[in-house]
């Protein structure tokens, strides 16, 4: 068969659905009775000439294609306007095949998108996946969406529509897509097994053959052992030869780490030997404690065996000191940049070891990630990547593209972030530590913070065949329960929290055990089952219980779930001193919290005691005091949908002391000036104007996730030279502007406080109601909080003053 045939014959497969397997046969005319049928309006005998048309030629050259294609869309358009039942999304379905068979790609999965999301009536297509039950259209959509997957987060889209739709029909062609989306993410081993359903559900059929072909190769893929890792080498090899006394030989070019030690080694007393086994079988010792997750012993280990190598002269010293520096990294203790840092220096001022110079920026890249510094973080990881791909080390390489999707994902770029998780995934990587787990678990977190539940599932499956430790074997349940969560299985996550705790004991480490206890503990808060009206007696048992434990971690839920009881029961007051203490112990909590909360994608469902707060005194009419709450979750809040639960407020920025701004912020505006205040709440937007005698408010009914979509394209357009997306404007000066602008004297200047979502709206470009642009109108200024504008008028004003 022709190139150009299998590309049909792929085609034919992923797009037609459960008319697929009809056998392809060459006519004179293939589109003669496709256009008889769609002038019928026959929607089942147009899907039947439709698979039957496919002609093993390129469809551009098939004789009356042009005509076919605008007969499909005529009879999708008639359609629409008959308002036949079944007739939008047989005619969407037939249109986005024709696209498909054409090349249209693009259009294809947008038209398929539309369908499945006016199916659902939801915005995010990851919902709108789960909740579907079509599984002709969601294997359409996932034919579709491989045809687009150079874009990842296609891939995983692909593969979520293909695997929901299997699990609803078991049908030969999701099990088809679901195949090659797997084996696209680099899940080789599940892309065999799943090319092996294809052929045990249609073992006769015609592309059966394809398929096992398809599956011996995912098999191969996944059984071929991994290349030559460097890091292996140098700190297990390498040690292990020089404790054997075998001959040491340079195996990269440039580095002489082998060759620099086989000298000295050469020169070392014979008195000197047993020393120097001595400090060799230390750095092994260490060496296994880290596999286990022992920093403290792994780091007495490697002390000894650096302080003995050291004074023998034996660079071998060189990898001891990094792993000793690691351990204490890895125990959070003080001075570990600094330590990490001098050791970089050193080792890149020799100019003999490269590979290690490598190694060292990587260290210093995690560990100031760790501490939270994202931008500096990302220039060393990236330095670690681009030199370890240049030596060819597809092991550490794939292991700095999963740290540096870590951290474009703590810095908000999550399209870069989930690359940099496929590229790394799809490395083949030795077992070394736990190192493999660790980046299915970074990436599993991942797909859970941004709602991709099926391929999270997938990645578990490769977790549970990676090596396993014991504090590994906690994350894995802890994982599974989230997931079970999230897919609406609460007697499954109880099973797998209560799993997870029964496996905390066998974790020795102390450090490791209280690193796994406390995401434990996180991940039952955040997935905390109570009934849609609990009972006022048991929250306040449940409180009582959590008053001296578990502090930061459950007592603000419990707190938020007992003022909505009580507010549910008329007892504001009662509900509102809820909803402070709430509020006042998650401006106190440790950063590390809300970073693994927003992680595990936990709380998107909830929402904050915030959010609560400001619904409960707008409702009593307190503005003010309304929106000195907002300007405290400002200051606390991540700019993430995926954070709003829990009032996650971002684990890198420091918080800002102080009041809330709001008298601060009346007592420096001037006469015509006027800030306006926005928050956005799950399903409205508030927005406050305070001038210098007064506040007000305006509260408008809105879906928050589709007002979010609208910033995203207009802030990504703006940033290109030629920007033209009208309806974004329009969504956008809709919800933010043309409700209050109308009220302000023209020319003022406008201090604009954006929601938390949307900071990086570009105000400039929204229109008044006659079509005018708002710059054009009024002075305009924006900051994160009316705090920022008032310290920055102090500010100017003590300047003019000196001046």
């Amino acid at each position: 068969m022709s190139r150009a045939g299998l590309r049909l014959a792929a085609v034919v497969v992923a797009v037609v659905g459960t008319i697929a397997m009809v056998v392809v046969h060459r006519k004179a005319d293939p589109w003669h009775d496709l256009i008889a049928a769609a002038n019928t309006l026959d929607s089942r005998r147009i899907e039947g000439r439709l698979a039957q048309s496919f002609d093993y030629r390129p469809l551009g050259e098939a004789r009356g294609a042009a005509t076919a294609i605008q007969t499909l869309r005529d009879t999708a358009r008639e359609w629409y306007g008959q308002g036949r039942p079944d007739g939008s999304v047989n005619a969407g379905r037939l249109a986005s095949s024709a696209l498909l068979m054409t090349g249209q790609e693009k259009q294809a999965f947008s038209v398929l998108g539309g369908l499945l999301r006016r199916g659902t009536d939801e915005p995010d297509l990851q919902v709108v996946i789960q909740k579907s039950t079509d599984a002709g259209l969601l294997t359409d959509f996932s034919a579709a969406a491989l045809q687009q997957s150079a874009d990842a987060q296609n891939l995983l889209l692909a593969y979520e529509a293909a695997d929901r739709a299997w699990q609803l029909t078991h049908a030969p062609a999701a099990a088809w897509n679901r195949a090659i989306a797997a084996d696209r993410i680099g899940m080789r081993a599940f892309a065999a097994r799943a090319w092996g359903e294809v052929v045990a559900k249609e073992p006769s059929s015609s592309w059966a053959h394809e398929a096992e072909m398809r599956r011996r190769a995912a098999v191969q893929r996944a059984t071929a052992a991994p290349d030559v890792s460097l890091e292996l080498f140098f700190y297990r090899q390498l040690i292990i030869r020089a404790m054997a006394g075998e001959t040491l030989t340079d195996v990269l070019s440039g580095d002489h780490l082998a060759s620099d030690a086989a000298e000295s080694l050469r020169s070392l007393p014979k008195a000197d030997r047993q020393r120097l086994n001595a400090a060799l079988t230390a750095y092994i010792r260490g060496r296994d404690s880290f596999e286990r997750n022992e920093y403290e012993d792994a780091r007495r280990a490697y002390a000894i065996a650096e302080a003995e190598l050291g004074s023998l002269h034996v660079p071998l010293v060189l990898i001891a000191r990094d792993q000793r520096i690691r351990s204490e990294c890895s125990q959070g203790k003080r001075g570990c940049v600094e330590a990490m840092r001098a050791f970089r220096r050193d080792v890149s001022a020799s100019g003999r070891y490269p590979w290690l110079a490598a190694r060292s920026a990587y260290g210093e890249g995690q560990v100031l990630y760790r501490q939270g510094h994202i931008y500096e973080a990302t220039e060393h990881l990236q330095r670690a990547l681009s030199e370890f791909e240049k030596f060819g080390d597809e092991t550490s390489a794939g292991f700095m593209h999963v740290l540096l999707a870590n951290v474009f994902a703590a810095g908000g770029e999550s399209d870069l972030a989930l690359r940099h998780f496929l590229n790394g995934l799809a490395c083949r990587t030795p077992a070394i530590l736990d190192r493999r787990r660790k980046m299915l678990e970074d990436a599993i977190m991942f797909m859970l913070r941004h709602g991709y539940l099926a391929t999270a599932e997938l990645l578990l499956d490769d977790l549970a065949a990676s090596s396993t430790t014991d504090a590994s074997n906690v994350n894995e349940a802890m994982l599974r329960g989230v997931v079970a969560f999230r897919r609406g299985d609460r007697r499954a996550a109880s099973l797998y929290f209560a799993r997870g705790h029964a496996l905390l004991h066998a974790v020795r480490d102390d450090a490791s055990r209280s690193d796994v206890e406390f995401r434990l503990a996180i991940a039952e808060a955040g997935s905390r089952m109570v009934s849609p009206n609990p009972i006022i007696g048991e929250l306040d048992a449940a409180i009582a219980a959590y008053e001296g434990t578990e502090y930061s971690v459950w007592l603000p839920q419990l707190l938020t779930e007992r003022g909505a009881a009580w507010e549910r029961t008329n007892e504001l007051a009662r509900a509102e001193s809820d909803y402070r203490r709430a509020i006042d112990i998650l401006e106190s909590r440790e950063p590390r919290i809300d970073e693994t909360v927003l992680a595990l994608g936990i709380v998107a469902a909830n929402e904050s005691p915030f959010d609560r707060a400001i619904r409960l005194l707008l409702r009593q009419g307190r503005i003010a005091g309304a929106l000195s709450i907002a300007q405290r979750s400002t200051a606390l809040r991540i700019s993430s949908l995926h954070a709003r639960g829990a009032g996650v407020r971002d684990a890198f920025r420091q918080s800002r002391a102080g009041g809330d701004g709001v008298a601060d912020m009346q007592s420096v505006l001037q006469s015509g000036q006027v800030a306006v205040a926005h928050h956005l709440l799950r399903d409205e937007l508030v927005t406050w104007i305070v001038t210098k005698g007064a506040i007000r408010a305006i509260r408008r009914p809105l879906r928050m996730k589709e007002l979010v979509q609208s910033a995203d394209r207009l802030s990504g357009c703006a940033a290109r030279r030629s920007c033209n997306d009208e309806a974004a404007v329009e969504s956008l000066s809709d919800a933010l502007l043309r409700a209050w602008i109308d009220t302000i004297p023209r020319g003022a200047t406008l201090l604009i406080q954006p929601p938390a979502e949307l900071e990086a709206v570009p105000f400039s470009m929204l229109k008044t109601r006659a079509g005018e642009r708002l710059i054009m109108r009024d002075s305009l200024a924006t900051a994160p909080s009316l705090r920022a504008f008032a310290r920055a008028s102090l500010v100017d004003g003590m300047r003019a003053g000196s001046v």
